[in-house]
């Protein structure tokens, strides 16, 4: 009976582990030229590694280092198709990435996590949809009529009161940019409690319904703690991060480039938090006592481990797009730091815009190049490839063009992403006269609210179920 309450305690962490994208299992590529002065392979230990004049992988042990000429080599056991054993040795600038083979245990622990992942996102997601039905709020604070901050009978009105008042400054601003919000918007304060919070911080791109605080639908933010820490209640980068993805979302069409691809729009999320609050640290001490969740002023995540943003490319492969995001919003704050603070508010929603208008004649040179994008990974080189090329057309009346236009080749040589391409690509770009991208309201949200409505159901017998087998177990101790 004890074994199944622990194995019980054991799969309720499972999410944890799953959403906070801790995937310590995994070892991920780094560029040899940054990273194997500062972390060595071990020596004995399999690695897979890239020459630069190599397009694939091979197969290799680390020797060790070894010096000549007094310059610091790294040695490989590198085995030829015949058996054959041969020594090479390397300079470390030759070496593009590598990374550690995976063994028998972190495979089988890799296949654990992927058929795990999506039930245990599902019985999330469900729980999450059922409490935003089912569970009664109280009116916090408001600003104006637009926000509307609610949470339960323990909540803090100061906080609430905190979270109104940044939202009334940061939305103003964003629409003195250009930008729309919702009318309304639900911003639902969370607190902590016994059990951790699985979710953390998030914002709904569509609108959802609560039976206790309204007869409408509203797009809906929930500032929720990061399992037992409550510190994201009250930053204020993750405020401005998840205001920016409603802001977003009701400024563009669900099809439009920044709104269709993940990443970029995580990347231009923490970049508006970051340009507002003059801090490229985004949620310091959220999840850990010193550490951000990233930091877009040099590319790292500091909680996952993560090196410089060239490290993340192979991310994409397990669809982590907020990995993926610290490229382009890497490179926005580079061209922030370059051009100025009222520089870039008076270009950044020209730059989006047209990162929507052009990227259909992308996909059309793509095409006519024979380029597949059916592949994550690639997908996402060609679109950091298209971004540069945006900025780098956009750029062609702006006062610091000739800045702008060395900083772009400078990152793209830095990706090792051909710099010459891209003055061809921005030559080539046509704005698509296929349609608006311009917000739209739907006319149509019977699926959206079908699946809502589903997973609701789903998480009241979730939630019943898993109450009744924790009564049924514990009721042993008593």
């Amino acid at each position: 009976m004890h074994l199944k309450i622990l194995i019980s305690i054991l799969l309720n962490l499972l999410p944890i582990i799953c959403l906070a994208e801790c995937d310590w299992f995994i070892t991920q590529p780094d560029v040899a030229s940054e990273t194997v002065k500062q972390e060595l392979p071990k020596k004995g230990k399999n690695y897979l590694i890239r020459l630069i004049y190599e397009s694939s992988f091979r197969s290799v042990v680390f020797n060790g280092l070894v010096e000549r000429d007094n310059e610091i080599l790294a040695e490989f056991i590198d085995t030829m198709p015949n058996g054959d054993k041969i020594r090479r040795q390397v300079h470390q600038n030759e070496i593009a990435e590598w990374r550690r083979t995976e063994t028998t245990i972190v495979k089988a622990s890799n296949l654990l996590f992927k058929i795990l992942e999506w039930p245990m996102e599902q019985i999330i997601s469900a729980t999450t949809f059922s409490k935003l039905l089912f569970k009664p709020y109280f009116l916090l604070a408001k600003n104006e009529e637009a926000v509307k901050v609610v949470g339960d009978l323990l909540s803090s009105k100061a906080s609430a009161k905190l979270i109104a008042d940044r939202l009334k400054n940061f939305d103003s601003y964003m629409i003195d940019l250009g930008f729309n919000r919702p009318e309304v918007t639900r911003i639902l304060l969370g607190r902590n409690s016994i059990l951790p919070s699985l979710i953390g911080p998030f914002s709904m791109s569509w609108s959802t319904l609560n039976l206790w605080t309204g007869r409408s639908a509203q797009p809906v933010i929930a500032i929720n703690p990061i399992l037992w820490r409550t510190q994201s209640l009250t930053d204020e980068g993750a405020l401005y991060h998840e205001r920016t993805h409603s802001i977003l979302h009701r400024s563009y069409k669900k099809v439009s480039f920044i709104n269709r691809f993940l990443a970029f729009q995580e990347a231009f999320a923490d970049f508006f938090a970051a340009h507002f609050t003059n801090d490229p640290v985004i949620g310091m001490d959220a999840m850990q006592s010193g550490k951000s969740i990233r930091n877009i002023g040099n590319g790292n995540q500091d909680n996952y481990g993560r090196g410089n943003s060239q490290n993340i490319f192979l991310d994409v492969k397990k669809d982590s797009y907020h990995n993926d995001s610290m490229v382009p919003s890497n490179i926005m704050w580079k061209l922030r730091n370059l051009i100025g603070i009222s520089s870039i508010d008076d270009h950044i929603k020209s730059l989006i815009d047209n990162l929507n208008k052009y990227y259909t004649s992308y996909e059309n040179i793509l095409s006519r190049e024979g380029k597949k994008t059916d592949d994550k990974a690639q997908l996402f080189l060609y679109n950091v490839e298209y971004f540069l090329a945006v900025i780098f057309m956009s750029s062609s009346n702006w006062s610091s063009k000739v800045q702008v236009e060395k900083l772009i080749r400078e990152v793209a040589n830095d990706l090792k992403l051909p710099s010459n391409r891209l003055d061809l690509i921005a030559s080539s770009l046509t704005i698509s006269d296929r349609e608006s991208f311009a917000y739209e309201a739907p006319e149509d949200t019977f699926m959206i609210n079908a699946y809502i409505a589903i997973s609701t159901v789903a998480g009241v017998i979730i939630e019943a179920s898993v109450i009744s087998y924790l009564y049924n177990e514990l009721s042993v101790f008593f």
